[in-house]
């Protein structure tokens, strides 16, 4: 800790830390906490803190262990044993914001880390081609439904809200409107492209995972390439990057002129959510993880595969979460 003369012996400050963040002593939420520092707390490398693959434009070749890393260097089950913690503390631990918080923050890290496994399940199968279309696509509807479950958990929360970022931008405008929507706009610009005519070169260099975005901006993402991926798949073909990289230009470009409102209060339980979330997700995540899904400080990627999806622009809003009777795709596979 920068503030401290001598390294900090985490084991003995950690109990202390814990106590005055939730004002209890609680042996759940404390060993949720151990769990976090062995995993998500525990890179020390200058790579700097992980970028969750939800926020950064799809493509095989994203993954990476350098400066804002991509992919993870811990074991996820980790994160699901804090989680599972967490939750178990929250009938004891009063729910000030500060629990309530953490609750969303780790969630929203179980089911980014779960949404990692898929992908690197659906570019195993996409240069394996060993797996049926049926499989496939149940993965990939996964990964989208995946979206909109972080979409519910991020917006049971104030600090996880698009609304209140571009509601802010706007109030700095007084009463004069077209300040209000340039001001809108570059709020926007920065959190998705940062900048104009730079070659995408910033893009999602300011990412955050809040309610709206994910919705809004990643859904349709993620959405445009995996409809195309899937149909590559389906036709033993490579995929078209040229009406994909249109696509994704075509929505981005346009997504930073809306002036479409979005919420400025939380909506929802905090820790209602994320015990419905893991009753949900727990047959997945194990199956999941049990696929040789935990990662390996030395990754290599597969042969370069072209990677993106069609002229399709995803203007559904959907508010609550989807259910799904799909299985587990691809994860469950051994």
């Amino acid at each position: 800790m920068a503030w401290e003369a001598q390294p900090v012996n985490l084991t003995t400050w950690l109990p202390a830390y814990v106590h005055s963040r939730y004002h209890a002593d609680n042996a759940n939420a404390a060993q949720a906490w151990r769990t976090l520092l062995q995993s998500v707390y525990s890179v020390g490398d200058g790579g700097g803190v992980t970028k969750n693959i939800v926020a950064v434009r799809p493509g095989w070749d994203i993954l990476h262990l350098s400066f804002q890393p991509t992919d993870i260097s811990y074991d996820p089950r980790l994160v699901v044993t804090a989680w599972t913690h967490l939750l178990a503390a929250a009938d004891k631990v009063p729910h000030t914001d500060a629990f309530l918080h953490d609750v969303v923050d780790v969630t929203r890290q179980v089911l980014c880390d779960h949404f990692l496994a898929h992908f690197k399940a659906i570019k195993r199968a996409f240069v394996g081609h060993n797996v049926s279309i049926e499989e496939f696509a149940d993965t990939t509807e996964n990964m989208l439904e995946l979206l909109w479950d972080l979409d519910v958990i991020l917006g049971s929360h104030k600090d996880f809200l698009l609304g209140r970022w571009l509601a802010q931008a706007r109030a700095l405008s007084g009463n004069h409107s077209d300040v209000a929507t340039y001001l809108e706009y570059e709020a926007r610009n920065q959190i998705t492209r940062w900048g104009d005519s730079n070659d995408n070169y910033l893009s999602d260099y300011a990412a955050k995972d809040w309610a709206g975005l994910m919705a809004s901006y990643y859904h349709p993402r993620w959405r445009i390439w995996l409809t195309e991926v899937t149909a590559a798949y389906e036709s033993h073909r490579d995929v078209n990057t040229k009406a994909a990289t249109d696509a994704l230009e075509a929505f981005e470009l346009g997504w930073q002129l809306e002036t479409v409102a979005y919420p400025t209060s939380a909506h929802g339980d905090p820790v209602a959510i994320a015990r419905r979330l893991l009753t949900k997700h727990a047959p997945r995540l194990a199956r999941a993880q049990a696929d040789g899904t935990r990662p390996s400080n030395n990754y290599h990627h597969p042969r370069h595969v072209p990677v993106f999806g069609p002229q399709f622009v995803l203007d559904q809003r959907r508010n609550g979460m989807h259910q799904s009777s799909k299985d587990c795709g691809l994860d469950c596979l051994s």
